[in-house]
């Protein structure tokens, strides 16, 4: 395929009919094209490839209250999302699931790299002492709003901000652009209701929008 980076041009394909290689091109277009997803959406669109993982209840509940950690899925299904994890470059949850289930966000049940963990906490108000703080087994990003803070590093984590949406969130667009700047090409949200539910309006218009 064709790299849909406007800096390349095709010189990777003039050097190789240069040398005498010949060459063909959309072979495979649509396996190639889905092996590069998060690349070629990057590329494109300036935001990352989105995968929202999402485990309810036959009556559509995702857990008992926000408050609490409801376990819903098998071993099964904890296998799969880890093997989601070791296939992105990014995970993110928002504060309240981070607060609750003091999650690790690393990839255990399978083999493969750890994502970088990316935490919603608009008003820094997250404790230092959770395992995505302390752990030290993957690079911690931590989104805040632009209104009160600014871009900040600490031993712990990298601070960055976002605006806010109308009703005083974090803006979902803005995430995803500000993550496609810093070169996240996939992004998996296992955060709670809330956060899905945000980020899943933005990503139906978005769809709409291309």
């Amino acid at each position: 395929m064709e790299d849909p980076n406007p800096k390349v041009l095709g010189m990777g394909i003039r050097k190789l009919q240069e040398c005498g290689i010949q060459v063909h091109i959309g072979l495979l277009r649509e396996e190639t094209e889905w092996l590069n997803r998060g690349y070629i959406k990057l590329i494109t669109t300036g935001k990352p490839w989105v995968i929202a993982k999402v485990a309810q209840s036959e009556n559509y509940f995702l857990g008992v209250n926000s408050k609490s950690t409801t376990n819903i899925t098998g071993e099964q299904a904890k296998r799969h999302s880890h093997e989601l994890r070791s296939n992105v470059d990014a995970i993110m949850v928002g504060r309240q699931t981070a607060l609750i289930d003091n999650p690790r966000l690393t990839v255990r049940k399978v083999i493969g790299p750890n994502p970088i963990r990316v935490i919603l906490d608009t008003n820094r108000l997250l404790p230092q002492d959770l395992n995505v703080y302390t752990d030290n087994q993957a690079d911690t990003i931590t989104i805040c709003s632009n209104e009160k803070f600014q871009n900040s590093r600490v031993s712990s984590c990298e601070y960055f901000v976002c605006k806010e949406d109308s009703s005083g969130f974090l803006d979902p667009l803005n995430i995803l652009e500000l993550l496609g700047k810093i070169g996240i090409t996939t992004l998996l949200i296992e955060g709670g209701a809330k956060t899905i539910k945000s980020f899943m309006k933005i990503l139906i218009l978005l769809k709409k929008n291309h």
